[in-house]
């Protein structure tokens, strides 16, 4: 009987044994299956993650290019600002020029309009001289030509006179 009791034991440990090792393996399996809905959770994550760093990474590329266009864009702001400076100072440069040559010429003209009313002045002064010159002239005609007439009439009658015709 002894040895019946040991078998029995040893069937009832061997049930034991097995029911905890199905036990475990049904819990292995759980853990198993866990274990691969985290590697692929994983694995969702990795892709996820490379999307984001490859997003990051493009953002970064753009940003960059950004940087270098802005840096261009100030380059060219501040060489066309030169350049229209340049261009500025130039022409207020030709804008004064302009404006002393106009002054000296307003000047010139001024000095030959007057030179003008003075010749104009005079021309006139002698003109009036001339007309008065040659109205006394006329006048000294008119009476020289009267007083040959009136010495001619004086001279026809005198003869009418002595001569009876």
């Amino acid at each position: 009987g002894e040895r019946r009791r040991m078998e029995a034991e040893a069937k009832k440990e061997r049930q034991m044994a097995e029911a905890k090792v199905s036990e475990l393996a049904v819990a292995l399996r759980a853990e198993t299956e866990r274990n691969l809905a985290l590697e692929g959770e994983v694995e969702h994550a990795n892709v996820e993650r490379d999307r984001v760093q490859e997003r990051v990474s493009q953002m970064g590329e753009t940003i960059m290019a950004t940087r270098r266009e802005l840096s261009q864009a100030r380059d060219n702001i501040e060489e066309v600002s030169r350049d229209a400076e340049q261009k500025c100072e130039a022409l207020s440069a030709t804008v004064r020029a302009r404006e002393g040559d106009i002054r000296a010429r307003e000047e010139e003209l001024a000095l030959s309009v007057a030179a003008r009313d003075r010749e104009a002045v005079a021309t006139r002064e002698m003109m009036a001289a001339a007309r008065a010159t040659e109205a006394r002239r006329i006048l000294d005609l008119e009476a020289k030509v009267m007083g040959s007439i009136q010495e001619d009439f004086k001279s026809v009658r005198g003869l009418e006179m002595v001569g009876g015709v």
